[in-house]
Parts: structure tokens; C-alpha cells; sequence
């Protein structure tokens, strides 16, 4: 998986990479005015339309150079965008009436990991979308066939592209400073401590894969380290929500259920 280069004009090596994209005719999308602006507003609500204020406050965000340039190498587009605390400011603006701030934070700098990206794929970006989780773990071995159509936002083009790939370029575009572990083989028992684990340890994970043995051994090892697990599934024409809050009681049965957890393991 590419990931996108985010690029500091500030830095010599970063600024001269950045001519040459542009020199080689990558598309140039710039933000960094109308986000300024809405900046502003957001920052300044009483004065939001101060003229005098507002140039100001643009001068000095130039001069600091408070913006980073992203190439995306998929579709060879450079785009301008505020560095990471503003744009996750204003990105998440208008979550405020939503969410505190502290729990904005808190939102943002978990770790989600998720397992099965057909109904996955949905909240992979819901979560992004709503300014939630810088680090994800992305699971799952599939490829994107037509008949994931109903349920995969994505387009004929990426026909036969892994669906990690495909959730993948979608979070970078909307967060670019996102953190993603892709595991493209899907999730088994060799890779399931480091998926766990690994560089960020997980602080919920979601469970939306078939595999209902490795859907028993994601459990007993997230009750062992007290992980919440969230499962939506079909029943039918109804819809069933699991949430298994091991992090609080960690001697909770596996799938909420009460059939004897000898006979899940076997």
C-alpha cells in the first residue's frame, strides 16, 4: 500500500520534491486561502468579520508556513492543506455541538482496528468522516468483486483492487495524517497478537468478517486483553448489534451468550 508523501515546503528536500511534481503535471488542488478564512471564523466568531483581523491573521499563518503540501500517487494530485493540529481543528469544527473537546481528542487519537472491509468499508470512512481515529488496523484478504457493489462505496474502476487498498486511498484522502496497519492477508491466527498489539495496541476493535472460528479467537484474546469488541451482522431483514465490553468485564461470555464457551472453542 502507497501511502500519500506529505511534503514541508520548509524543508529544502521536501520543497525541491515538491517543483518536481508540479513540473511533472500533477493536478494542484490549494486550500490553504479558503481555509485560512474559515479558520479564522471558527477561532475568531465574535470578529469573524473583521477584514483588518482576518489579513492579519492570514500574514502570520504565511510567514509560519502552517501548511504542508500531500501528493497523492494514485491520481497524481498535490493538494495544499493546513499542518496537522489546524487541520484536524478545522476539519472537526463542527463536531463541537456533537462532542466535547476532550472527547474529540480522545476520538481521534485511539487506535480502531477493524476486520472485514465489505460492511468495514462503511465504517472505516464513518469514523474518519465523523474526525475519529488518526491510527486504524485494516483486516481483510478479498478483492472487490461486482456483487460488493451494495455495500462497498467504491467505483467499477477498482474492480478486482484489494479492499484494503481501496478503504486505504479513501481515509488518506480524507486525513492524510492518518496512521494505517494493513493487513491485506486478512486476519489469522499468526498476525491476530500483532494485530492486537504490534506497534499500537488496539482500544476497540470490529468485528465484521464471516469467519465465525477466528470471530471465537479474536474474543478470547481480546477478553484476555480487555479490548471491546462491536459486531453489527444480518439476521435476515433485521440487523443484529453485538457490543462486548471486555474492558469493563472481562469475565463477560463471548458473544453475550449462554451457550457454554467449551463448545465455542472446540
Amino acid at each position: 500500500m502507497r501511502k500519500p508523501l506529505i511534503l514541508n515546503p520548509n524543508k529544502l528536500e521536501d520543497s525541491v520534491r515538491i517543483k518536481q511534481i508540479k513540473n511533472n503535471g500533477a493536478k494542484i488542488v490549494d486550500s490553504f486561502k479558503e481555509s485560512i478564512n474559515e479558520l479564522f471564523q471558527i477561532q475568531n466568531p465574535s470578529q469573524h468579520s473583521s477584514k483588518i483581523l482576518l489579513e492579519e491573521f492570514t500574514k502570520y499563518h504565511k510567514q509560519k508556513q502552517f501548511a504542508n503540501w500531500i501528493y497523492y500517487p494514485w491520481n497524481n494530485n498535490l493538494v495544499r492543506i493546513l499542518s496537522e493540529p489546524l487541520f484536524t481543528e478545522l476539519r472537526t469544527a463542527r463536531n463541537r455541538d456533537l462532542v466535547t473537546k476532550d472527547e474529540q481528542k480522545i476520538f481521534y487519537n485511539s487506535t480502531i482496528g477493524i476486520v472485514g472491509l465489505s460492511v468495514g468499508n462503511s465504517v472505516a470512512a464513518s469514523i474518519v468522516y465523523g474526525g475519529g481515529a488518526k491510527r486504524m488496523k485494516l483486516a481483510d484478504f478479498d478483492r472487490l468483486s461486482i456483487s460488493n457493489l451494495n455495500r462497498i462505496r467504491t467505483s467499477l474502476i477498482n474492480f478486482g483492487m484489494k479492499k484494503t487498498e481501496i478503504i486505504s486511498r479513501e481515509i488518506y484522502e480524507i486525513n492524510p495524517y492518518s496512521e494505517l496497519e494493513i493487513f491485506g492477508d486478512g486476519l489469522s491466527l499468526k498476525v491476530l497478537n500483532d494485530f492486537f498489539i504490534g506497534k499500537n495496541p488496539l482500544d476497540i476493535i470490529i468485528d465484521e468478517m464471516d469467519n465465525l472460528y477466528l470471530k471465537v479467537q479474536l474474543r478470547i484474546l481480546a477478553k484476555k486483553l480487555k479490548v471491546p469488541v462491536v459486531m453489527a451482522t444480518d439476521n435476515g431483514d433485521n440487523v443484529v448489534v453485538d457490543i462486548e465490553r471486555y474492558d469493563l468485564d472481562p469475565k463477560r461470555r463471548i458473544f453475550n451468550t449462554d451457550i457454554p464457551e467449551k463448545e465455542l472453542y472446540s
